[in-house]
């Protein structure tokens, strides 16, 4: 809305935190994994980080890929898809917090400590990029 009523204040405010919220260098990748392990090992030990499952602490890469290609954030984007590469597409954040899902469910599935994506934000081609990304990281990670 605030581009379609060009209130340039929210859309920069948004960019910004957009931008502040995803590593642009393999540096702050690097960092940013390190972090996320931090919490994850909390996650483990409590069941809770500040009080919240994990998908609600860090930030959500499909979402993330949609605003970036949406509003010219191209910067995120190798960190976003390399992010979600590593997510199962049967873990999806709308489907698991739908209304009438039994949160029992989600303490068998452990959902609180997987982390899941928003997959329905991406476009045919977005999931096409997401696929060959994932392609060519396999002979890395078998290396």
């Amino acid at each position: 809305m605030s581009t379609k009523y060009e209130i340039t204040y929210i859309t920069t405010a948004v960019k910004q935190q957009v931008l502040a919220d995803w590593p642009m260098t393999f540096e702050d990748f690097e960092r940013a994994h390190a972090t996320e392990e931090a919490i994850l090992q909390h996650h483990l030990s409590t069941g809770r980080y500040q009080g919240k499952a994990l998908d609600d602490v860090l930030p959500e890469p499909a979402s993330a890929i949609r605003l970036a290609l949406d509003f010219d954030i191209p910067s995120i984007l190798p960190a976003a898809f390399s992010t979600l590469s590593s997510r199962d597409v049967s873990l999806d954040w709308d489907e698991l917090r739908k209304p009438g899902t039994d949160p029992e469910g989600w303490d068998m599935l452990g959902v609180e400590m997987v982390r899941t994506a928003r997959w329905s934000m991406l476009t045919a081609p977005d999931l096409l990029r997401l696929m060959k990304g994932r392609t060519a990281l396999v002979p890395i990670i078998k290396a």
